[in-house]
């Protein structure tokens, strides 16, 4: 945004490049050739009462007393005045920029084409805006006094004056032209270019011109400069009380402010030159204008009319829809077209009227009309106070109503004419004339009771009559059909009826319906539009739609009609018209109906409330422009767009963008649409709001995309960019993500040895434990039993009784036995205990487990076999030999074998023999009273979370399983040290 990064240079600036002044040039050149077109009458005359008209105040912040207006090229409007410089977008008034201007009374504005903007002011300074700095002139060849309007010439030139001399600008400096190129003027009072091309300096002496192509002034009359001014010769049409320069719009009428408000002066195209223009119109403050005296004038690229007064800012702008403008206000208007062109239009406040090149009162055709219809014929009915009348071929007659619709205060709810020549009139009753004679056709051929809201009598001769409890009457000859909600209807009461082909339009207060055969189908718009209380349809012959009702004008496309008709869940897109566009107030939806008919010329005529308008549906005035962006403010700070390091602090996640674009024909309908890349997927619609917002974005790199559409729907050619970043806080660098990192592993590696110290210093303790057992197996029990044997065999000894020395001898064989098994407990007992290298082992192989468990037995393994964690490896290892000692010793078996299976989620490891088989007490029981070894294995294997089981197998055999979940058996290869 500009007003935060101006900067100012009190310099001798350098002169203007070669491409620059090729650029200007060229511009000059068509500036010249499209003022000489705009003489001619571009576009149809509009009278000011048919233009919109906006009156803006300071209470929308426009500044007082306004003397000069320029557009740059972004499509900005700047005022220039005593307070300063302000800049306007259609919505504010921007006045930033004042703080660096040297003085603040403006006179003068030139926008030039490449976006620089020429200032000057009362006291003799001339300031540049030139790509977002600043540059003042003063006293650097330029002469005391007020500045003059900046004018360029066909050759690039650029020249001003003050009161004193006249100035150009040459090699980057202001030259006073005194006494030189044929300029010998003096006491100068205006400096223009003419639609020749010449450049004019009216002085006291005359006007002085210096034609294109020439080198010096010449000498001329002020009537010949004034004619040149705007290609009008003459003076005497110029306005006394003249207060700026005329502009001239489109159609050729000018636009002169006044000290007493606003003139507007239009030729005829053709006129000799110095007739009195043939149309002369006012606006003054009576009239709404913004101020008593008007002070400048000013046309936009868009073809608006600018109009600066001492206390507000006025525009005027043609719209899409001409209103009518009769010789009296209009109050529901009733109309119907005339065969003959033009519109009858009738009216609760008024006398008919007839348009057709022109506006005709008709008193014949009654008073207080409140229905109109046209007949076969041609016969244009109107029914009103005055009774019904008819008009043909010119010729007014008057229909006699029957006695109970002889009431004056009555008013009609419908008209229409059947094939036969009958008239039907609804309203107070429902009646038909036939034959001369009115009847009164409430219910006839079984229609619903009471009267139709609504009447049409098709190309066809059907006529049809809608009601207001959701029903349509066919009528055809004299047999009636009623279509209702069976047929698909939801339009709720009937408020309007179209027929083309064999398609029937209707509509109502709930919503609009496509009759096609016997069956009708609801019409949608996008944004759930239910065109409720549509009151007036038309379809053309290219099968666009338009409907009239309460909330505006609709047209719908015969494209998005199309899709309707093929997918019934279609959401028609439509253009929406109101108030903004020339239609006058809403819609009475009830009566008089219907509020739209096509003329015999195409256009289409508007009913409403408070007036007619008109439009030609297939010439439709559209903006062309396509709004220009541009990105005011990052989080409150204005953009400078020199600035392509924006970087927001560390921290920052809320991120507010304020953007706008300068639309000044109907600033309340530009569209804006935004997007952050990389964080919006796609385009995000704001509407009408002109800022984005964001939160919880983090730190990195970011662009912001911004474009806009005028009240035509015409986007930006190219989207408006802002890049910023966002610093990342101390928490966000890579820095501390690596100080994390760092952290993560020194806990990682600091768990891996609490870990490593607490199996080995449980496997120490489980070490000691089964030491102590086997010293005190050793000590006590081994050495006890040792002592008996002696004792055994020392009476075995001293016995001579073959049998009681036989007894003495087993019970030393069984006790030496014992002593065997006891011993061998102990040296199992030492076995078990890993020494340094093993403790700090986090996993072993099957191999390992059952090396000092039955190194001789044979091992079978199912599935793919993983290595299994420590703490079960030991505890397999000691139910495993268990297990094998118990089938040696007990079973008597012949054939011992373990198997081991692997499978993901449970290992099983077993041994399996052929002996006598377990008893079924001790299998369920798993032991028996005074047995420690199976309660033993059991214990272990609850121990690491696993079941033993004992079975007798049916071939013969006993099976002794242990089974536990793979994540107790095998070694996790991540993390599973950290689990207990």
């Amino acid at each position: 945004m500009w007003k935060a990064v101006l900067r100012t240079r009190w310099r001798h600036a350098p002169g203007p490049s070669f491409p620059y002044a090729m650029t200007m040039l060229a511009f000059l050149l068509l500036a010249i050739a499209t003022s000489t077109h705009a003489v001619t009458h571009d576009e149809a005359f509009v009278p000011l009462g048919q233009m919109h008209h906006t009156a803006l105040s300071a209470r929308d912040g426009v500044p007082p007393d306004t003397w000069a207006m320029a557009q740059d090229r972004d499509g900005y409007l700047w005022l220039g005045g005593p307070t300063g410089l302000a800049r306007f977008d259609g919505v504010h008034f921007d006045r930033s920029l004042n703080r660096l201007l040297p003085y603040r009374q403006v006179m003068t504005l030139r926008a030039e084409p490449n976006g620089d903007l020429w200032i000057g002011d009362r006291y003799g300074a001339v300031t540049l805006v030139h790509d977002g700095e600043i540059t003042v002139y003063k006293d650097n060849g330029l002469p005391r006094g007020t500045i003059f309007p900046f004018v360029r010439t066909p050759d690039g030139v650029l020249w001003s004056a003050t009161p004193n001399a006249l100035t150009r600008f040459v090699d980057g400096k202001w030259e006073t032209i005194r006494d030189k190129a044929g300029f010998t003027g003096h006491s100068i009072e205006q400096l223009f270019l003419g639609v020749s091309g010449t450049l004019w300096a009216i002085a006291r002496e005359g006007a002085f011109q210096l034609r294109p192509g020439a080198t010096s002034f010449v000498l001329a009359g002020k009537d010949d400069a004034r004619a040149d001014m705007v290609g009008i010769a003459g003076a005497s049409w110029r306005p006394d009380d003249l207060s700026g320069d005329e502009v001239r719009d489109a159609s050729g009428a000018f636009w002169i402010p006044t000290t007493s408000g606003l003139v507007r002066l239009r030729w005829q195209a053709g006129d000799v030159p110095g007739k009195p223009p043939a149309t002369t119109e006012r606006f003054t403050g009576k009239d709404g204008l913004s101020g008593a005296q008007a002070l400048t004038a000013f046309r936009d690229r868009e073809g608006n009319i600018w109009i600066a007064t001492v206390t507000g800012l006025d525009q005027f702008r043609r719209t899409k829809l001409t209103p009518v403008v009769p010789p009296q206000p209009l109050y529901a208007p009733a109309i119907v077209p005339d065969p003959k062109g033009g519109l009858w239009i009738g009216s609760t406040t008024q006398n008919p009227l007839l348009l057709n090149e022109g506006i005709v009162s008709r008193p014949d055709m009654g008073t207080f009309v409140s229905a109109a219809a046209s007949g076969r014929d041609g016969t244009v009915y109107l029914a009103g106070n005055a009774g019904l009348r008819a008009n043909r071929d010119g010729v007014t007659s008057t229909v006699a109503l029957p006695p109970e619709l002889a009431d004056a205060g009555l008013r009609f709810q419908g008209l229409t004419e059947s094939p036969d020549g009958s008239i039907w009139l609804a309203g107070q009753g429902f009646h038909r004339l036939k034959d001369g004679r009115w009847t009164d056709a409430v219910g006839i051929w079984g229609v619903p009771k009471g009267y139709p809201t609504r009447m049409l009598t098709a190309a066809d001769g059907t006529m049809w009559w809608g009601y207001r409890d959701n029903s349509v009457a066919r009528i055809q000859g004299e047999a009636a059909r009623l279509y209702g909600p069976d047929n698909g209807l939801s339009i709720g009461s009937t408020l309007g009826m179209y027929s083309r082909a064999d398609r029937l339009w209707l509509s109502g207060d709930q919503g609009l319906n496509l009759l096609v055969g016997d069956k009708a189908m609801a019409i949608v718009g996008t944004g759930d539009e239910k065109f409720v209380n549509v009151s007036g349809i038309v379809e053309l012959a290219n099968g666009d739609l338009w409907l009239n009702s309460i909330d505006g004008l609709y047209r719908v496309t015969a494209s998005e009609i199309a899709k309707a008709k093929v997918d019934p869940g279609h959401r028609v897109a439509f253009e929406k018209f109101d108030q903004e566009d020339g239609l006058l107030g809403p819609t009475d939806s009830l009566r008089p109906g219907p509020t739209l008919v096509e003329g015999s010329d195409g256009r289409l005529w508007i009913a409403t409330g408070l007036g007619v308008s008109w439009v030609d549906p297939l010439t439709i005035s559209r903006n062309p422009v396509a709004p220009v962006v541009a990105i005011e403010s990052l989080n409150r700070t204005p953009v400078d767009p020199h600035d392509s390091a924006r970087q927001l602090a560390s921290g920052t996640t809320n991120v507010d963008v304020a953007f706008t674009a300068p639309t000044l024909t109907i600033p309340a309908r530009a569209r804006f649409r935004y997007r952050l890349v990389g964080v919006d997927k796609d385009w995000v619609d704001a509407g009408t709001r002109r800022e984005a917002h964001y939160a919880n974005l983090g730190p990195g790199n970011y662009r912001f995309e911004a474009i806009a559409a005028n009240e035509d729907g015409v986007w930006s050619k190219s989207a408006a960019t802002l890049s910023f970043g966002i610093l990342p806080t101390f928490l966000q660098t890579g820095w501390f993500k690596a100080l994390c990192a760092f952290a993560v592993l020194a806990l990682v590696w600091l768990a891996y040895m609490r870990r490593l110290a607490y199996v080995t210093a449980q496997l120490r303790a489980r070490l000691s434990e089964r030491e102590c057992i086997a010293r005190d197996l050793h000590d006590t029990l081994l050495q006890s039993m040792q002592a008996l044997l002696l004792h055994i065999e020392s009476a075995a000894a001293r016995v001579s009784e073959p049998d009681v020395r036989k007894a003495l001898s087993a019970a030393a064989d069984a006790t030496q036995a014992a002593i065997v098994e006891g011993r061998d407990k102990v040296r199992y007992l030492r076995i078990e205990a890993p020494d340094a290298e093993e403790a700090g082992r986090t996993s072993y192989s099957l191999a390992d487990v059952l090396k000092n468990a039955a190194s001789s037995t044979p091992v079978q393994i199912e599935g793919k076999e993983v290595e299994l964690a420590l703490e079960a490896a030991l505890e397999l290892q000691a139910i495993t030999r268990e297990m094998v000692s118990n089938a040696k010793r007990h079973a008597r078996a012949t054939s011992i074998v373990i198997r081991a299976r692997f499978t993901p989620g449970i290992l099983t490891i077993g041994v399996y023999d052929n002996g006598i088989g377990v008893d079924d007490d001790v299998a369920h029981a798993l032991g028996r009273p005074g047995h420690w070894g199976i309660p033993g294995m059991r214990e272990r294997a609850e121990r690491i979370g696993g079941t033993l089981t004992l079975r007798r197998l049916s071939e013969g055999g006993t099976a002794a399983e242990v089974t536990l979940p793979g994540r107790r058996a095998y070694r996790r290869r991540r993390w599973s040290w950290l689990r207990r």
